[in-house]
């Protein structure tokens, strides 16, 4: 079975200080630091339909700003939290209803706009952890998103399918 996602790629230097983050406090995430545009999703069909269906969510979809929130806690996980903001917001819409493959329970009104900086974080070490990157702030507030990228995972491995421009002057649905 492989889990897809159609991410976006934050900015080199924001990047870069997810995985400083990571490494300074012994964290670790999901493959390299991204935004899912909607939760990962396991299909089954044509992966060649997959790819056009992600051509033409970008062809229909504007460039459009994200911005970078606070850092946030769960249980076991930590996030660099991203607004919510009307244009996030459209994107994550389109992908669920362009894709084919039925919405999460962390799509919709569960949709949590994030860059993950830790996952699996043990109970023990959570209090301690929460404090070293609780207050710490991303050196980009705000990135363009300009393309999004395909991605299959498959035994741990994220592999990036195919990286599309955002090419619309307007958003329209597929």
């Amino acid at each position: 079975m492989a889990l897809y996602s159609l991410v976006a790629w934050p900015p080199a230097e924001l990047a870069a200080w997810v995985r400083s983050v990571q490494r300074t406090h012994g964290l670790a995430a999901f493959g390299a630091p991204h935004l899912s545009l909607r939760s990962p999703f396991e299909y089954h069909g044509d992966e060649a339909r997959l790819l056009e269906r992600c051509e033409r969510i970008a062809a229909g979809t504007r460039a459009f700003e994200v911005t970078c929130d606070e850092v946030v806690r769960f249980p076991g996980m930590i996030f660099l939290n991203l607004r919510r903001t009307p244009e996030l917001l459209a994107v994550h819409e389109r992908t669920l209803a362009c894709l084919p493959a039925a919405p999460t329970e962390r799509d919709g009104e569960g949709f949590l706009p994030h860059v993950t900086l830790a996952l699996g974080v043990c109970s023990w070490a959570e209090e301690d952890t929460w404090r070293a990157v609780k207050d710490l702030r991303p050196p980009v507030e705000r990135w363009t998103v300009r393309n999004v990228a395909l991605t299959r995972e498959r035994s741990g491995d994220v592999l990036e399918l195919a990286r599309y421009p955002l090419v619309s002057s307007e958003l329209t649905m597929c």
